[in-house]
C-alpha cells in the first residue's frame, strides 16, 4: 500500500499534477511543502520494509499480478500505451526517493550487523 499512500500523499499536498512532473513541482512549490514531502517519502519509504506477516504466498502473488495486469490493461485501454509510460515513469519518479532510502538503510543495516559480529 506504500505506492498508492504515496501518490495520494504528493496529490493532495503537491497537486493533482505533481506525479506527471514531480521535479519541477518539488523546484516551484513553497519550501515547507517540499521538505514535507521528502519527510513523508522517507517515511513511506522505512514503511515499505516487509515483516513475517506481510508474506502473501502463491495465492497472493497471483492475485496481486491478476489486479497489476487488470490496473496496466485499464490504462492501456484508457490511454493508450502513451499513457501507460507516461504514468509507469510518474511511478518511478514517485518512488525514487523512498526506493533510495531503502536501499541507504538496507547497507546501513548490513553494514552494523557485520560490525557487531
Amino acid at each position: 500500500l506504500v505506492p498508492p499512500a504515496l501518490a495520494l500523499l504528493t496529490t493532495l499536498l503537491l497537486g493533482a499534477g505533481a506525479l506527471a512532473s514531480l521535479p519541477d513541482v518539488l523546484a516551484r512549490v513553497a519550501l515547507w511543502k517540499a521538505i514535507l514531502w521528502g519527510y513523508l517519502a522517507l517515511s513511506c519509504a522505512q514503511a515499505a520494509f516487509p515483516s513475517p506477516g506481510d508474506r502473501i504466498g502463491v495465492l497472493g502473488a497471483i492475485a496481486l499480478a491478476v489486479l497489476v495486469s487488470l490496473a496496466v490493461g485499464a490504462i492501456e485501454v484508457l490511454g493508450g500505451t502513451s499513457r501507460l509510460t507516461e504514468v509507469l515513469g510518474a511511478v518511478v519518479g514517485l518512488l525514487a526517493l523512498p526506493a533510495a532510502a531503502a536501499l541507504v538503510m538496507l547497507v546501513a543495516l548490513g553494514a552494523s550487523g557485520r560490525a557487531r559480529r
